[in-house]
């Protein structure tokens, strides 16, 4: 048998957190590979090294219910048999701000630390797409070269190494895998020579054995389990499968040895590989070989045969749409699904490291201890929402709800954080020339630049004061622009740490104030001075019965319900006009269309 490459095999898992499963039944299944790969490590020297799919989130999951192998995990790790990071875990990057890929890095090498530290080579095999900055990023955490499949084709890059540029300039070595991506040597060599299956053959029949059990009325997605999971031996498949690998997945590589991953979605380590190695390179006539090794021996050994100034080289994010493989494209449907959890995802990003995370800092600086454990917790639960399944939202509902539910836990955290750091800020306001019946509004600017905008908020009078009226001015008596939006009755709540919760009768006013001047990083507070009797806010964009104007636009309502419209900036004009009504099948209730005419 001739090869064309020598053929090194890296062996891993892809390890969902949460995709097929919920994480907790997952996790189930995590303790069971990890005790199996700690096992063959132990009684297999054969058994070269084990890659945990470039995370670090699994070892986290696994200690806290096996807590007793954490140094055995360790001694693994330094020997170079057990390879993790540099993630924390595999996020579809796509979806989530700059802030949290750099922290997803941040925790992976938190994590990695720990047990004897991270592998610098860029695993990235699940996200839909790299992000431009990816390489800037990762060379700021050591990490030179990157493996990715998704969103490059072999248009963009035809030979399997390249260099990827960064927008700043940084650029890493890139690795395009071959046609069945991580999964080749698994699925065109593993199967056909234990399973005697071939690409594409997923069937089992009773007369299979392994003794397949499951629980009655489980629900139609639950599988049957293996009490014994049945095996083979078909040392005859062995030519045919290499043949296969080579012409349909690895190709012609530039270096002496082609790259083939091992794995399957949360698959363990396959027992038989150093067995099935050593009996192929029997088998091998032209002086090639096939050898079990690790990602960072393969990315040394390119790096000697590789002249990188020769090299293709690509900038901006990966994000081709071509399918030139099995796995190598990048499922465009991922960016519409399960929108709602994408919203809140970006709202959870904000809450916590745009408010909670600045004002917490601030309170710090004026001597309140720092919120480390609850902004750990709320930073940890974040991440783990940002596994690619998790926010991808290609997961089931049961994934979907287990996401949620985190995200409410980071808003009750953040929520906190900020109320706390809020009030000793707020606490330490001289109010000395303060009168006992006004109330201070203290607007706090978390942006590195001095804000101008328009605040929203409420206001509590004492019901029996029966305040009609009121005014919100600088400190210095200025009065500012308000909009009231409504009274209501609302019972205030007076929380005492030492005293039950007191409650006021009070009238709540909505209103909008103009805030302007709020430093960067800083607050900036306004008094309400309650007035006697009813207080109006004539401020109004009328000019006219049918016609308004602020600084930039006017607006006039014409008789035939047109609208026109001038900008006082640029002289032009437009008309609004409504469409008329015509039969449709939008439901009752739909608004109405408006065309404009330029």
């Amino acid at each position: 048998m001739d090869l064309k490459n020598n053929i090194y095999v890296v062996s891993l898992t892809h390890w969902d957190r949460e995709w097929r499963f919920p994480f907790e039944k997952t996790r189930m299944l995590l303790v069971e590979m990890m005790d199996n790969v700690l096992e063959l490590l132990d009684k297999d020297p054969d058994y070269n090294c084990f890659h945990l799919d470039g995370q670090t989130i699994l070892l986290e999951d696994y200690c806290e219910v096996r807590p007793e192998n954490a140094d055995k995990i360790s001694q693994y790790v330094k020997a170079g048999r057990l390879l993790i990071g540099p993630w924390y875990l595999l996020p579809e990057e796509n979806q989530m701000s700059g802030e949290s890929l750099v922290r997803n890095f941040l925790w992976g090498e938190r994590i990695g630390r720990k047990y004897g530290g991270n592998m610098k080579v860029g695993y990235s095999p699940t996200s839909w797409g790299q992000v431009s900055q990816m390489p800037q990023i990762m060379k700021g955490f050591d990490v030179d070269s990157i493996i990715f499949y998704r969103g490059i084709s072999p248009d963009q890059s035809p030979d399997n190494f390249y260099t990827w540029e960064g927008p700043d300039g940084s650029s890493i070595l890139g690795i395009r895998l071959g046609d069945f991506a991580r999964v080749g040597f698994f699925h065109l060599v593993d199967r056909a020579v234990v399973f005697n299956r071939y690409w594409g053959d997923d069937s089992h029949q009773w007369n299979q054995g392994g003794k397949p059990f499951r629980l009655s009325g489980s629900g139609s997605a639950t599988p049957y389990e293996f009490h014994q999971p049945p095996n083979g031996w078909h040392p005859e498949n062995i030519e045919q499968s290499l043949e296969t690998l080579e012409n349909e997945d690895l190709g012609e590589w530039m270096t002496p040895w082609a790259l083939s991953c091992e794995c399957d979605d949360c698959t363990g380590p396959f027992v038989f590989v150093p067995k099935i190695i050593k009996e192929a390179n029997t088998l091998i006539s032209n002086g090639k070989e096939i050898k079990q090794g690790s990602l960072p021996e393969f990315v040394a050994m390119a790096r000697e045969h590789l002249n990188e100034n020769e090299l293709t080289v690509l900038r901006g994010e990966m994000r081709s749409s071509q399918k030139a493989g099995k796995w190598t494209d990048i499922y465009a449907e991922i960016q519409s699904s399960r929108i709602p959890t994408k919203y809140i995802n970006r709202q959870m990003e904000c809450l916590l490291q745009r408010t909670a995370e600045p004002l917490g800092t601030m309170a710090w600086m004026l001597g309140r201890e720092y919120p480390i454990f609850s902004l750990d917790r709320a930073n940890r639960l974040l991440l783990q929402n940002h596994a690619h399944d998790s926010i991808g939202g290609c997961g089931r509902d049961a994934v979907d709800n287990d996401v949620r539910y985190r995200f409410g836990q980071i808003e009750i955290i953040a929520q906190g954080i900020t109320s706390a750091a809020a009030l000793e800020i707020a606490g330490r306001i001289d109010t000395g020339d303060v009168a006992s019946n006004e109330v201070l509004l203290v607007v706090f600017n978390n942006l590195p630049r001095k804000s101008n905008h328009i605040a929203q908020t409420e206001i509590d009078f004492d019901r029996e004061s029966n305040i009609k009226g009121f005014k919100v001015c600088e400190m210095d008596g200025t009065e500012l622009v308000v909009q009231t939006l409504s009274c209501s009755n609302a019972e205030a709540i007076f929380n005492h740490p030492y005293e039950v919760p007191c409650r006021m009768s009070s009238d709540r006013w909505e209103l909008f104030f103009e805030a302007n001047d709020v430093p960067a990083m800083g607050y900036k507070v306004f008094r309400v001075i309650p007035m006697e009797g009813e207080y109006r806010h004539e401020g109004t964009m009328l000019v006219a019965p049918t016609s308004m104007a602020n600084e930039y636009l006017e607006v006039q309502v014409n008789p035939n319900g047109t609208v026109d419209v001038a900008s006082k900036e640029t002289a032009r004009n437009s008309t609004i006009e409504h469409l008329e009504k015509k039969p449709s099948s939008l439901p009752r209730g739909h608004k109405k269309r408006h065309q404009i005419l330029l």
